[in-house]
């Protein structure tokens, strides 16, 4: 008679890959905390090139959450149309907020240069 250990559930799975995304966290942290890098004098591949990966693996994270964001704006948008009973300005006014602005962060986003719009403007 053979005995057999019982088999242990684990959450290695999903966790894994939730412990992977936290290893970039104090990257990105410390990437999007610190735009006076950019301030330095005179262009630098090193420096370019490090602003050009952070900005890609922040708009990783920050590019899905925009989108999820755009496509709530959509469904409040046609929402506010009805329930002011076709009231189309109102409803453009909630879409244009939500769909505009930046989907992916830049190096010069990253730098300071230029600001990160999370909404649009209604009045475009």
């Amino acid at each position: 008679m053979t005995l057999r250990t019982p088999k242990l559930r684990t959450l290695a799975g999903p966790l894994a890959a939730l412990r992977r995304g936290l290893v970039w966290l104090p990257l990105v942290a410390v990437l999007a905390l610190a735009p006076g890098i950019a301030s330095a004098e005179g262009p630098s591949v090193v420096k370019e090139g490090g602003f050009g990966l952070a900005a890609a693996v922040v708009s990783l994270g920050y590019g899905p959450l925009k989108i999820a964001y755009a496509l709530s704006g959509l469904v409040l948008g046609g929402g506010s149309y009805l329930w002011t009973w076709g009231d189309q300005t109102t409803a453009m006014t909630v879409v244009a907020m939500s769909i505009g602005g930046d989907y992916v962060v830049t190096p010069r986003h990253l730098g300071g240069i230029d600001d990160i719009r999370f909404t649009g403007n209604p009045g475009k």
